[in-house]
């Protein structure tokens, strides 16, 4: 495994074991969130490691494929509790309709990581992220935007989903014309990861600040 992806690895493991330490002392409803989302994605990383490394398998995409669906569920449940009214209406109807075409129309079931899924993700991800500051900028509250916990995870999420969509749609055909290309590809996608993470981090800092009412930071 290249040097990024190491990085990454370890610092999944250390915002996990942060995680951890923060629901024992100062644990609230963002930060059982974020640890319950941790624990999904260092599961899947250890599977899909154990399956390379010990299991002979071919490819671990069905990993990568539930997990994604996993991820959908989760942050549809993640944001909802930040919206009322047709707000959350709105919120609910194009969550399910990502759902409802990631689980009937995509190829989830197979070994075989199906770029659908990820699409879709992306685009829900962007979607979710682009509502949430859209609804904040317009329902303005005595935080600033900058120390709301959400906003830096919409952001990852938008950064995240972004370079997804640019690497998915020319994946296959660059890999089987180019594939320096596309190790290099993937070399920028572990940076995008150690990013991504790096803001959940940031969120969970500021989540130790931030002021909680009947919901958990909207």
């Amino acid at each position: 495994m290249e040097i990024l992806g190491i990085i990454y690895q370890i610092e999944i493991i250390c915002l996990l074991i942060y995680s951890v330490l923060l629901n024992v002392t100062n644990k609230n409803i963002f930060q059982k969130y974020i640890l319950i989302y941790m624990i999904i994605t260092n599961a899947a990383e250890l599977i899909s490691l154990l399956g390379n490394s010990y299991l002979d398998l071919s490819t671990n995409g069905i990993i990568y494929n539930v997990y994604s669906l996993i991820s959908l569920v989760f942050f549809y449940f993640f944001y909802i509790t930040s919206y009322i009214n047709k707000s959350r209406i709105v919120f609910s109807g194009f969550s399910l309709l990502a759902f409802i075409y990631a689980f009937f129309f995509t190829s989830f079931l197979k070994f075989e990581y199906d770029y659908k899924i990820g699409i879709v993700l992306s685009l829900f991800y962007i979607c979710t992220a682009l509502f949430w500051l859209a609804y904040k900028i317009m329902n303005v509250d005595s935080m600033k935007i900058t120390d709301h916990p959400k906003f830096y995870i919409s952001v990852g999420l938008i950064l995240w989903s972004s370079f997804f969509i640019l690497r998915a749609i020319p994946m296959y055909a660059i890999e089987k014309v180019d594939n320096n290309f596309q190790s290099q590809l993937r070399s920028i996608f572990y940076l995008i990861n150690i990013i991504f993470y790096f803001l959940f981090l940031i969120s969970l800092i500021k989540s130790k600040k931030a002021s909680f009412k009947n919901e958990y930071i909207a």
